[in-house]
């Protein structure tokens, strides 16, 4: 998307600018929601240590846990900023960057054109699944957000074949985030082993001549040929210097100074290259290898050791149900997706396969620069005034063969990696539904769908560019507008818009084709809920048109003076939004449609939540609550222990089983998976007053958070209340 050689400094920094942070605000930001209520107070008593000393949860996270580095990596740089939420911001805003930047040179690798990158960059930061209801990412600074801006940069330099830096950086994402890291490394690991295989393969081509199944060389009598000839020329060129010199590492030579038939020595240097090819071969594959599982055993291997996980305290079954069953259905039970994400799913690969098997990336700039590359490597090698007729020809033969393979061989890794996500999937649903086992349990694989998600809008930002040159923009503009539909929609409208573009040169009846697409957009404009309309069709078109910008600016016909003028605006106008944003400094308009979108330090103004912040001022710091389980915002806010919420699942054995223990023992029915479905809102108010109390004092606390008209009878003293929710004093006798 940028080009350093195209602009100067001033006028790529005031693009920078102006693209990041209009961007970011179009595309809206969110601190703290959901995960950060379950991720935070660890944090807050890592800075702390008097917070949260008798809340069970907090203490389990602060053993070693697959967010061990992640926790540190905050909890150090919120020690020098001295705010949690400005720590989260720059994070944040660093992953964004690189999340960006990483995906502007993915689409550069496959084609040079500006709005391939716009289309890659816009349908990544706006995609969601409901195959395990993920988003590539997210407009929330989780362990997630922060593993995908590294691990875009794992495929840009596994795509470049540069196995141990893109290996270095899925190594890296694993430890902040551990799925995030390790799925796509190992998704890679079979395109890497073809690569590495027809690479060596070619080498050994070039060098040597012909190669069998093995990568072994074959006979080499006309590579012989040029070898002896070539230590001819060196030796008269010697002879000049020392008259009958011996060469005893190509064998003998006659008074004339000619090289005999040196059978033996040629062999030994087939067999010795043919050992070095063998032993480069296990080393491309191997150290990436190495290095992956290498960060992976720096999050796995502490664990193990320090009793957190391993430890037989719960049997396979028995972590299925409570990990996938009870606390994270929508991750890993495929039963819990309903016929419409299926649908959307099925529809969605079917589509993105018709635009990868539709797309050219054999134009690409790059693959050209590869191509002249590997010839200048051939050349680099070869013996002049030596090759001659039938072998020259069959050199260039090959490489043009090889070349023409490209575009086939790049296709064919997309649709590999879609074919694993899938194969994953079906993993999941054997190994969790039919035969439970811990480890696909842990291994969530509905989170190999972003990753192919990703190949596919890869391809749709090269389709696009192709439309563009046949200007045909705007159907293009349908196969952007048809992602950003909600489920099933989506799915559908993309897969009939890439029917549709397949047989448009192959049926005569394409206005049938046109029909049918009008049909389904005027059918979803007519039954979506009103607020999705609003978000994609008055939002989203702000963020795609901060992306597009450098496409508009090199597609204007304009004075430079006037785009220099124009970026410059934009960039400064951005900037100052953004600044005086966050210090809340804007007009009041405008800082409301600010705040809307950027929420750097959210606040909410719920019931429960001003009860939360009034008890943190009026109670001890070791003061511990009973709250219903499903309110999960009371504890982060109140910076006091709870004895047990929902959303606050450790991540260690032991940790698991008080989880459910104490889940128990509030809602006074065994652990069932219908709590995440709506059951604890119905069960919370079933419990009587006199329940509640005897869980109250089992687990030592005194406070009770609950509402008049559920537990109205409770003896106690009435602490603090808000609308209907109210907290309860409990005498310790």
């Amino acid at each position: 998307m940028w080009q350093l050689k195209k602009y100067s400094w001033h006028l790529f920094l005031s693009l920078f600018t102006f693209i990041i942070l209009g961007s970011f605000i179009a595309r809206g930001y969110t601190f703290p929601v959901g995960n950060h209520y379950t991720h935070v107070p660890q944090i807050k008593s890592m800075l702390n240590p008097e917070l949260y000393t008798n809340d069970y949860y907090v203490q389990e996270m602060l053993k070693f846990t697959p967010r061990y580095y992640y926790q540190y990596l905050i909890y150090f740089l919120s020690k020098v900023t001295g705010s949690i939420s400005l720590t989260y911001l720059i994070f944040y805003l660093i992953s964004f960057i690189s999340f960006i930047w990483g995906l502007s040179a993915i689409s550069k690798i496959f084609t040079p054109s500006k709005i391939s990158a716009t289309v890659l960059i816009f349908l990544s930061l706006t995609s969601y699944t409901l195959m395990g209801y993920l988003k590539l990412f997210p407009n929330t600074p989780i362990p997630a957000t922060f593993a995908m801006s590294l691990t875009v940069w794992g495929f840009y330099f596994c795509f470049r074949q540069r196995w141990i830096i893109g290996y270095l950086f899925f190594g890296i994402a694993s430890i902040l985030q551990f799925l995030v890291g390790v799925l796509p490394g190992v998704m890679m690991i079979p395109i890497m082993l073809i690569e590495v295989i027809k690479n060596q393969k070619v080498k050994q081509f070039n060098f040597w001549g012909e190669v069998n199944q093995l990568g072994e060389v074959k006979s080499q009598n006309s590579k012989v040929k040029n070898i002896t000839q070539l230590i001819h020329i060196m030796l008269v060129e010697a002879r000049k210097n020392q008259k009958f010199k011996q060469v005893k590492s190509f064998g003998k030579v006659n008074p004339f100074g000619e090289v005999k038939s040196q059978n033996l020595q040629v062999k030994s240097i087939t067999k010795l290259m043919n050992c070095r090819l063998r032993y480069e071969l296990i080393f491309l594959v191997i150290i990436p290898l190495i290095i992956l599982f290498g960060f992976a055993c720096l999050v796995y291997l502490p664990m193990v050791l320090t009793g957190t996980t391993s430890t037989n305290k719960l049997t396979n079954e028995e972590f299925v149900f409570i990990y996938g069953w009870v606390r994270n259905p929508h991750h890993i039970i495929p039963a819990y997706w309903n016929w419409k994400s299926r649908l959307d799913f099925i529809c969605f690969i079917l589509g993105g396969c018709l635009c990868i098997h539709q797309i050219d990336i054999a134009k690409s700039e790059y693959f050209w620069q590869q191509w002249r590359t590997e010839k200048n490597f051939s050349h680099k090698y070869s013996f002049p005034e030596v090759e001659i007729g039938k072998i020259k020809e069959k050199k260039v033969r090959e490489k043009n063969l090889s070349f023409a393979d490209v575009r086939c061989l790049e296709k064919w890794k997309f649709y590999l990696i879609i074919a694993e996500s899938i194969f994953a999937l079906f993993l999941g649903y054997i190994f969790v539904e039919i035969y439970p086992l811990a480890l696909f349990a842990k291994l969530q694989l509905a989170r190999t769908v972003p990753f192919a998600q990703l190949m596919i809008f890869i391809a749709v930002g090269v389709l696009v560019n192709q439309l563009y040159q046949q200007r045909n923009l705007g159907v293009g503009l349908l196969l952007i507008i048809a992602l950003i539909l909600p489920v099933p929609y989506q799915g559908i409208c993309f897969f009939i818009l890439s029917l549709g573009l397949f047989f448009r040169e192959r049926w005569r009846y394409k206005l049938i084709v046109w029909l049918m697409l009008f049909g389904w957009l005027i059918f979803y404009l007519l039954h979506p809920p009103i607020d999705s309309i609003v978000n994609r069709f008055f939002v989203m078109p702000g963020l795609f048109l901060v992306l597009i910008f450098p496409f508009m600016l090199d597609e204007v016909d304009v004075a430079i003076a006037q785009k220099n003028l124009m970026t410059f605006s934009l960039a400064i106008a951005t900037s100052l939004v953004f600044v005086l944003g966050l210090f809340e400094a804007l007009p009041g308009k405008i800082l409301e449609v600010f705040k809307q979108q950027v929420k750097f330090n959210r606040v909410p103004q719920d019931e429960v939540t001003k009860l939360a912040l009034r008890f943190r001022e009026i109670s001890h710091k070791d003061d511990v609550i009973l709250i219903p389980p499903f309110v999960s915002n009371f504890q982060f806010f109140s910076e006091r222990a709870v004895i047990v919420d929902f959303k606050h699942f450790p991540q260690t054995d032991r940790g698991i089983r008080e989880w459910k223990n104490r889940m128990e023992d509030v809602f006074g029915v065994p652990l069932n998976d219908k709590l995440a479905v709506g059951a604890m809102e119905i069960l919370f108010p079933q419990q009587t007053g006199k329940e509640l109390v005897n869980v109250v004092k089992k687990y030592g606390a005194e406070y009770i958070l609950t509402r008049v008209d559920w537990h109205g009878d409770i003896q106690g003293k009435v602490l603090d209340k808000e609308g209907k929710w109210v907290i309860f004093q409990i005498n310790s006798d």
